[in-house]
């Protein structure tokens, strides 16, 4: 993720999070059917923490990587059995965590991340959250494909950068690194902005090949 986008996020993460917290960005029913019985459970990308803290709620183990310190430090003053869960960083994921983390999950949360990221980070992106994956794992993400009021750049009003990624192209970065399509889902923004729809995606890493060897 770019410097601009995580300073907006930082910058005015306060208001965000007032916003994601009047509504979960994944219902916990579809994420209990995503994961089933699978724990430890990381979420990419925390948000207001509402997720996080419901996963934990609903029985989960989860584990929090979020790199906006506004966002982190708002989470735990509203959730604070998020204390001591997250840890600051955001994807490409760096060499150490990939090295402290690699297999350790049995799911993946990753809603409204992806898309922050420039084409040539996003498949070792997907890359890095299957690494992350014991085998039979899932991940569990949710992208905006397309988004209305972006400048040349690709930028909205806060300066957060906003990559296209249609159906096909996140099911072709999730097939190269060997991710199999479980299930997917279509669904309007629940806050009804206008030129937003979101598609959430469960794939599940069914053996060790990585990118490199395929």
């Amino acid at each position: 993720m770019d410097m601009p986008t995580i300073e907006a996020y930082d910058t005015h993460g306060d208001s965000f999070a007032r916003r994601y917290r009047n509504g979960a960005r994944a219902p916990i029913e579809r994420l209990k059917q995503a994961f089933g019985h699978r724990y430890p459970i990381l979420e990419i990308g925390i948000g207001g923490g509402i997720d996080m803290d419901r996963l934990l709620e609903a029985g989960y183990d989860s584990r929090g990587l979020e790199p906006a310190i506004t966002l982190i430090d708002g989470a735990v003053k509203h959730f604070p059995r998020l204390k001591g869960r997250i840890t600051q960083g955001a994807l490409p994921l760096n060499g150490e965590l990939l090295t402290r983390w690699h297999g350790h999950f049995r799911g993946i949360l990753c809603s409204a991340v992806l898309m922050h990221l420039k084409e040539e980070e996003q498949g070792v992106a997907i890359q890095n959250m299957y690494d992350l994956l014991r085998i039979n794992g899932r991940l569990f993400l949710t992208v905006s494909a397309t988004r209305d009021g972006l400048n040349e750049e690709r930028r909205d009003e806060y300066n957060r950068y906003y990559a296209e990624l249609p159906y096909e192209r996140v099911i072709a970065l999730a097939d190269v690194v060997g991710f199999e399509l479980v299930q997917a889902w279509h669904d309007d923004d629940q806050w009804h902005r206008r030129g937003l729809e979101w598609t959430s995606y469960v794939f599940e890493k069914k053996t060790n090949a990585s990118s490199s060897t395929r």
